[in-house]
């Protein structure tokens, strides 16, 4: 997977299904990680506090950000999901 020099972004139409999920696989065991989700899943307790809510629309974005939140800490999960679901796919001989 390389870089686009201009832009510093993957194109996600170059690389195999194979290829995203071991990079998930493979960042989502780091360290840095660990510390990053350890954040996240502090930051989403904060927002579930709903004792400081100040309207629908304030209720509408911590909505929103425990989504992304929820989003970005089952990255690892749903690569793990997805690969399961190919393996049955195959031992299904495809009809899946």
């Amino acid at each position: 997977m390389e870089l686009s020099p201009k832009l510093d972004y993957l194109d996600l139409t170059a690389i195999t299904d194979d290829e995203y999920r071991e990079a998930v696989t493979e960042l989502t065991a780091s360290y840095g990680w660990r510390l990053f989700e350890s954040n996240m899943n502090e930051m989403a307790k904060q927002i579930d506090n709903l004792q400081d809510v100040r309207g629908t629309d304030d209720l509408n974005y911590r909505q929103g950000q425990l989504s992304v939140i929820a989003l970005v800490l089952n990255t690892r999960m749903l690569a793990e999901f997805d690969d399961q679901e190919q393996e049955y796919t195959k031992a299904a001989g495809g009809l899946h």
